[in-house]
């Protein structure tokens, strides 16, 4: 079993960077359980695919994968957790998903927030629109291969 913490924010230059990330675990050789230890108000939302991608992608498919989120798991922090198996929680600790800002006016200085406290509600309809404090704009949707 290879055990991994992941505290803290995500990414450079203090926080938990991807490349560091992906180095250590590929040199701890064969395990057949990647068990990691998550508390994270999230960050780079680059570095945390990369470490997606990886734990999602690389490791061999006998092996297990398991998340424990012992704190805070926000923002982009939750795209590594969903990148394992199983996700754990202790009591008292949490998931919280922030409104994904869909213009440039949403964004924290923009025109339109001022303060977090401020921040626009988001709701997804079927018709790929979004609506944002009653106004309703086009979201364009990418097709992965």
């Amino acid at each position: 079993m290879a055990i991994v913490g992941l505290h803290g924010a995500i990414g450079p230059p203090l926080g938990i960077q991807a490349d560091r990330f992906v180095n250590s675990l590929s040199r701890l050789g064969d395990n057949d359980v990647l068990f990691a230890i998550l508390d994270s108000s999230g960050g780079s939302a680059v570095d945390a695919w990369i470490i997606h991608d990886f734990v999602s992608k690389n490791l061999a498919p006998q092996h297990r994968s398991l998340v424990l989120i012992t704190g805070e798991c926000s923002s982009d922090a939750i795209l590594i957790a969903l990148a394992f198996e199983q996700i754990l929680m202790r009591p008292g600790a949490y998931i919280r998903l922030e409104p994904v800002p869909l213009a440039e006016r949403d964004l924290p200085g923009g025109d339109g927030i001022d303060s977090a406290s401020d921040r626009s509600t988001c709701q997804m309809s079927g018709r790929g629109r979004a609506r944002l404090d009653g106004q309703e704009q086009k979201v364009y949707r990418r097709r992965l291969p």
